[in-house]
Parts: C-alpha cells; structure tokens; sequence
C-alpha cells in the first residue's frame, strides 16, 4: 500500500503536470510556426488579447470559460484540456512505476513525447529542439541513474536511429520515394540514448503494432476504409508511445517474453 510520502509524491506530480501541460500546449501551438515558446505571454490566437492567470489555469479554466475566449468568445480547442489531462496522467503514471530521481527525468520524457507526437499529428514534422531535449535527457540521465552503462545508452542511439536510416534507405531504393522522415530517425537516435539499446529495440517492435492500431482508429472514426497511397502517415505518435511503454514497462516485457519462449 502506498505510504503518506508516496502519495504525496503522486499528488505532486499530478498537479504539477497538469501546470506544465498548460506550457506544452504552447510549444505545440508554437514551435511549428517558429516563434518563441517563452515571449509574448499566453494569448488568445484570434484576437491577441493576453490571457490573465486566472483564465490560464489548466482544464478548470477551460471549464470555467465554457470553452471560449473571455474577451472575443471565440472557441477555445479541446485539445488544450486534453494535453493538460494527458501529461498530468504521464507524471502520475512514472511516478507509480518508476523510484525517485528516475521518475523526474521521466516527466520530462514524456512530456516531450507528447509534444511532438501532436506536432507531428499536426504539421507532420518533428522539430529538432525537442530531439535535441531528448538526447540531452539521455546524457543526463548518465549521471542521475546507475541503471545503464554509457555504452547502452550509446548503442541504444546506434541501434534506434541506425535501424530506421536503414530501413528509408532500403525503402527508397526500393520505391524512390521517403518513407521515413528524418525526424523519425532522429528522435530514435536521441530516445536510445535515453532508454539503452534492449528498451530501443523493444520500442522499435512495438511501435509497429502501434502504428497499425492507429491506422486503423483513424479508419474507423472517419470512415476511410480505403488508403490513399499518396496520404502521408505519421510516425512519430506511434514510435512515442513505444518509448513511453519501453521505458516504464519494458523490462516485464521482456522478461515475460523470454520466460514465454524458454518455457
């Protein structure tokens, strides 16, 4: 049963993801459009006005406001809410499975992931300052956690970025055309400095099977059944949530998986 500290640990990080949530919904909104993620201030898009305190606390404000802009009473995306929920899920998630300090260093993964599994969604690219961040994590993370030597976490980038180059060149020579975005390899080059090459390969596998499973959502909810050959597919979603179930729960996966194939 979790003790007092640790429940204090869980409603920390809840509340301090839902906060930072509010920052990611600025950097996805931003960082496409090349602006900085820092000045102005929060703003409403349509008539700039700023955006007080008190209409920019996280999911309550949106409820608050009826989801509208106080000033112009333009409709406010639902998607904002949503990132804001979702992080603070991911801070409580890492939390739960992973010891302190690993579990901080995991907030800031995950909340990159998910900044660029929505820009990519979006504009279909991943931006480089969040790759950068990600493979600046790994280095830290050399230092904060003992689980890993340099080496792994330095094949796991080998390994993650590697394999995908690979495989778009093979599809290149194959189709003449890309198949991978570079912003895919690079994120799996900076993601297997972070997780060490066992967790990346993991990640690597899984992220199929989850690329599948969003085609087909995304089939499903709009009711396109036949693909389009020219319709390009983002990758990055699926290759974040991997990563994201590598590094929590990746080592019993791979337990389980070998127990099941030396039984």
């Amino acid at each position: 049963m979790p003790t007092l500290s640790t429940w204090q640990l869980l409603s920390a990080s809840c509340l301090i993801g839902l906060i930072a949530g509010s920052f990611l919904n600025v950097c996805i909104y931003r960082l496409p459009r090349g602006e900085s993620v820092a000045w102005p201030g929060s703003h409403c898009p349509l008539c700039q006005a700023p955006i007080a305190w008190y209409d920019n606390l996280p999911v309550l404000s949106y409820v608050l406001l009826q989801g509208k802009c106080r000033h112009c009473h333009a409709p406010i995306s639902k998607r904002y809410p949503v990132i804001e929920a979702t992080n603070a899920l991911l801070w409580l998630w890492a939390a739960y499975i992973l010891p302190v300090p690993t579990c901080f260093l995991a907030f800031l993964f995950g909340s990159a992931l998910l900044t660029l599994s929505c820009i990519d969604q979006e504009h279909l690219i991943i931006p480089d300052s969040i790759n950068l961040f990600i493979a600046v994590l790994g280095l830290v993370s050399l230092v904060v956690s003992s689980q890993l030597m340099w080496w792994e976490r330095l094949l796991g980038g080998l390994v993650g970025g590697g394999f995908l180059l690979l495989l778009a060149e093979l599809a290149y020579r194959l189709w003449r055309k890309d198949a991978m975005g570079g912003g895919d390899i690079k994120l799996m080059a900076a993601a297997g400095i972070f997780l060490g090459w066992r967790l990346t390969l993991l990640a690597l596998f899984l992220s199929s099977f989850i690329a599948i499973g969003f085609i087909l959502i995304d089939a499903f909810v709009h009711r396109r059944f036949h693909m389009d050959k020219s319709q390009e597919i983002p990758f990055g979603p699926a290759l974040a949530c991997a990563c994201w179930i590598s590094l929590l729960h990746g080592e019993a996966i791979i337990r389980a998986y070998l127990s099941f194939i030396l039984s």
